[in-house]
């Protein structure tokens, strides 16, 4: 499934790989057999603001640390920020959060679904990280408090083109590949290329459990059925009343009535241009 936006009308078109259809999302959301994908804008933020379980277990994977490490330490710093990013969308990052571990962090959550401009949204998440980095010490803080500092980029496009790896790892190097600070790291993840794999089967073929399971993660941020939901929610090795929950959550979130009153008046089935939320939707998240 591709996910990319029309900037003239800011309607949001998803083409999925089931079968080839395009939709919008009031379309999807009529559909009772369908999802509001996890990468779009609300329900992005609504399921990783609000369920810190749920966040917790895609940063377990992700960061290959136990999920009750996670769980029982994550902090989430963006809820309550809502107001303003609907006034400025460019100058907020869409999810932060802390975990104090032995060596605590924080993370930063983006994702990026765009037909073009992939180099625009790449600079402009260095800027969201560099924001993040600067905000990990309180003012006249002690430099050696500094937190380590990650921003996970959900894209449906590699950041590097040259190796096509679908989980890039960044960092400051000097010129002979030596990092300069382990506190400073940006994980691309093309989570497009992740949904191909899962879709057409060959995710199986990956010898490698870890990196297998975490296609399946990033396979069901794009997927749109219900019924596929939860096929590939079942390759993911975790709690299942951890993964019932997700379910759940997903379901009620594209049974929304905030959801749908933006995107089309659910009496007449017409669509609601006047209620949608005029935010910049070349990411779509």
């Amino acid at each position: 499934m591709k996910i990319f936006a029309n900037n003239n009308n800011r309607e949001v078109i998803c083409t999925s790989l089931d079968g080839g259809v395009n939709m919008t999302i009031e379309e999807i959301i009529k559909d009772p057999k369908l999802l509001v994908p996890l990468c779009f804008d609300d329900v992005f933020k609504a399921v990783f603001e609000n369920h810190p379980e749920i966040t917790a277990l895609f940063m377990s994977k992700f960061l290959q640390i136990p999920y009750e490490e996670v769980e029982n330490n994550i902090v989430i710093l963006s809820k309550g920020q809502e107001d303003a990013r609907v006034k400025d969308k460019h100058g907020e990052k869409d999810i932060v959060f802390y975990v104090s571990l032995e060596k605590p962090f924080v993370i930063n959550l983006e994702a990026n679904i765009s037909p073009n401009g992939i180099q625009t949204l790449i600079e402009r998440n260095l800027y969201y990280f560099a924001n993040l980095f600067d905000n990990s010490l309180k003012r006249s803080g002690n430099y050696a408090h500094l937190k380590s500092s990650i921003q996970f980029n959900f894209n449906n496009f590699y950041a590097n083109p040259n190796s096509k790896k679908l989980i890039e790892e960044c960092y400051l190097k000097y010129s002979d590949n030596t990092i300069v600070s382990d506190k400073f790291k940006i994980v691309h993840i093309n989570i497009a290329e992740m949904s191909n794999l899962w879709y057409n089967g060959k995710y199986k073929d990956i010898e490698d459990s870890t990196l297998k399971e975490l296609v399946c993660l990033g396979a069901l941020m794009m997927i749109k059925s219900k019924k596929d939901f939860h096929k590939c929610l079942r390759a993911i090795n975790a709690d299942e009343g951890l993964k019932g929950n997700l379910e759940e959550v997903m379901r009620n979130m594209s049974d929304n009535e905030e959801l749908m009153i933006r995107y089309y008046d659910k009496d007449k089935g017409e669509k609601n241009t006047n209620k949608m939320y005029n935010w910049n939707y070349n990411i779509c998240i």
